[in-house]
């Protein structure tokens, strides 16, 4: 009966230790987690800013005397076929003309 005590006693701390090293990675997981998440908000707000960038300067770029050229773009872009569209015709019978972009 007694030799077996301090083997318990023993046991018992130890599992006391793991469970709060165990609750403490929890709790660490958790604000990683919620990091994450925040991180992950914050790169899609940078991405739609980033996009309405690109899409403003597409449209400067159709302007008659633009401040940036459409070869200029496609080095920053890296794309091959990026579609300007052509400068609307003022006037009442000007008609709207959708041009699409090529996304890569």
């Amino acid at each position: 009966g007694r030799g077996r005590e301090p083997a318990n006693e023993g046991s018992s701390g130890g599992f006391r230790a793991l469970a709060s090293r165990s609750s403490e990675q929890q709790g660490e997981i958790d604000e990683l987690e919620a990091r994450k998440s925040s991180l992950r908000a914050a790169n899609s707000a940078m991405s739609s800013t980033m996009w309405a960038w690109r899409e403003e300067l597409v449209k400067l770029a159709a302007m008659p005397s633009p401040p940036i050229t459409a070869a200029r773009l496609r080095h920053i872009y890296g794309e091959e076929d990026l579609a300007v569209p052509a400068p609307k015709p003022s006037g009442p019978d000007a008609e709207e003309e959708h041009v699409p972009l090529k996304i890569t």
